[in-house]
């Protein structure tokens, strides 16, 4: 069985590897999720190097997951977010992302997310808000980084929406700490997938101003101003940025279509749903000159 990175992309038979991986490794992983993973480790590409990674597969109720999850994630990466190391095997059938809660040379970095934060177990992962998630990042995020967790939050929440990512809940953000009171800080972005490819009539895991729905512009700016304290220059050139990175991401998908004709379908999918998600959000708000 392969052990180093370069391997794992290559792998041809990447539903056997990840068999074998979940059979060496599952017991020791300890993760949740509905995707199925497992954490391992193995050299980096062209080291000798050992890192820790989360390999993803993807079942038959969600095919194409890894692929999906890939271009989301270059998506966050062509907006200047904070993501971890990402790849996609060779064949699609991997995503593997190197963890961001352990150092280069195998310290543990403090890990919670807003579950843990609210004191809510994870069966209420979707029990909460946006509103909440906020607070929380004012609460616990270091002064000295608390406006910058906050633009990445907001962004996160712009993109999920113009990505229609029905799965940004209580556990998909969180914050790192290096050591028991040390600074604070946000945790990068992860998990990002168009839910609306596998579940057309899909909403936001949490609410906003009471609702879950695929808000408008108007609403967003609201909340960037009442609850992050986000100047709207900020949060102008913040929708004006995640357009700009899902249309150049979705540029890439046509011909990783052409090349992997099982995931056209899906393919197909994330292009309708990002451009119904862009459009939504890029039209000029009515609204702006009230909030300001």
């Amino acid at each position: 069985m392969p052990e180093s990175l370069d391997e794992l992309l290559v792998y041809s038979d990447t539903k056997e590897l990840f068999h074998e991986l979940v059979a060496k490794y599952a017991l020791s992983s300890g993760i949740s999720g509905v995707q199925p993973k497992v954490l391992l480790d193995a050299s980096e590409r062209g080291t000798l190097t050992q890192a820790s990674y989360i390999v993803k597969s993807w079942g038959s109720d969600y095919p194409c997951l890894a692929a999906n999850e890939y271009f989301c994630m270059t998506a966050a990466k062509r907006a200047g977010l904070s993501v971890p190391e990402f790849f996609l095997s060779h064949n699609g059938g991997l995503l593997i992302m190197r963890r961001f809660d352990i150092t280069a040379e195998g310290a543990a970095i403090g890990f919670e997310d807003m579950c843990s934060l609210q004191a809510l177990g994870t069966a209420k992962k979707y029990a909460g808000s946006y509103e909440r998630v906020a607070k929380s990042i004012s609460d616990f995020v270091s002064g000295n980084r608390l406006m910058e967790a906050r633009q990445q939050f907001f962004s996160a929440l712009v993109l999920s929406v113009m990505l229609r990512n029905g799965d940004a809940h209580l556990k998909n953000f969180g914050v790192l700490y290096d050591l028991p009171g040390h600074a604070v800080r946000m945790a990068p972005v992860y998990d990002l997938v168009t839910t609306t490819a596998y579940i057309a009539k899909d909403v936001p895991a949490l609410t906003l101003a009471g609702t879950k729905k695929w808000w408008p512009k108007k609403t967003l700016e609201r909340f960037a101003v009442a609850h992050l304290s986000l100047p709207m220059p900020v949060v102008s050139a913040t929708f004006n940025r995640m357009a700009e990175a899902v249309t150049e991401t979705r540029a890439l998908i046509p011909a990783y279509m052409a090349d992997h004709p099982g995931f056209k379908d899906i393919g197909q999918r994330l292009i309708a749903s990002w451009d119904q998600g862009v459009k939504g959000l890029t039209a000029s708000s009515t609204h702006t000159s009230a909030i300001v």
